[in-house]
């Protein structure tokens, strides 16, 4: 469900086991569950540098975020009001601009507005909207991250795919090229980043990968497995020999970082 400084964070079988692993040093830690009867729709994993904190955030029915150095789940809205676009499987969020982002599906609000992008800050724990492109006309949009900008993949039988070239401004959603599923032999384009000279890597809708140029044309096709895998997304991992941050009670790490906060604590 993602990757941050060398960390994989993963889920298992659907169930709400959590855990964050470094497989180039084997560090590893289970994530107690916020509550295992609920559905989560969406994962996040980021790293917040004012506070040398690893947190990991689920949208479901509320909106939490787990904190590895206090140990602890914190809810911060009891109805939340966005899903997922699928019903049967979470999806993973993308990092930038301090912030995880998630296509999302408002609740309660018919179509086509109800799809838009959703933006959590890490720092200050809000969450926000970001508008889709104008001629974004399907539900089943991918979000990624390439070259520092934003990107949504519509995936039909013909793939569109948009860039944002200046953050959370709608209209500088640039079309970068269209791709027939049909011709190129993919179920659906998920982008996982770019090389040194501009072409795209992506995942190809099962566990496969695929390579195309700066017109969208189909470079390169590698396929790993003959079937597609549920709930598994791949993820750009760069590899480093990091250990998670000591964990605090909540009164330590108010003493360490929140002398206000301590004092009400006291009190």
């Amino acid at each position: 469900m993602g990757s941050c400084r060398g960390f994989l964070f993963l889920v298992v079988n659907k169930t709400q086991k959590l855990y964050l692993w470094n497989p180039s040093n084997g560090v590893c830690r289970k994530i107690p569950a916020l509550d295992p009867d609920i559905f989560v729709y969406m994962y996040g994993f980021a790293y917040d540098e004012s506070t040398d904190d690893y947190l990991l955030v689920l949208v479901s029915e509320v909106l939490a975020f787990f904190s590895i150095k206090t140990k602890s789940w914190e809810i911060l809205a009891e109805d939340c009001q966005y899903t997922s676009q699928w019903d049967d499987e979470p999806t993973a969020g993308s990092i930038l601009n301090g912030a995880i982002h998630w296509f999302a599906k408002r609740i309660q609000q018919p179509p086509p507005e109800c799809f838009t992008i959703i933006s959590f800050d890490i720092i200050t724990k809000n969450l926000r909207e970001i508008p889709a492109p104008d001629d974004f006309e399907y539900g089943l949009g991918i979000l990624g991250v390439v070259e520092g900008c934003l990107t949504l993949t519509e995936n039909r039988d013909v793939i569109k795919m948009w860039v944002m070239r200046e953050y959370g401004v709608k209209s500088f959603w640039t079309k970068l090229y269209t791709v027939s599923a049909y011709e190129a032999h993919i179920e659906s384009i998920s982008p996982l980043c770019s090389t040194k000279d501009s072409q795209l890597v992506a995942t190809d809708g099962t566990l496969g990968l695929v390579k195309l140029n700066d017109r969208g044309e189909l470079l390169e096709h590698r396929k790993f497995y003959p079937s597609p895998s549920s709930l598994a997304c791949a993820s750009v991992y760069t590899e480093t020999l990091l250990s998670l941050p000591r964990q605090y009670s909540k009164l330590a790490h108010a003493l360490l970082h929140d002398t206000p906060q301590l004092i009400k604590v006291c009190q």
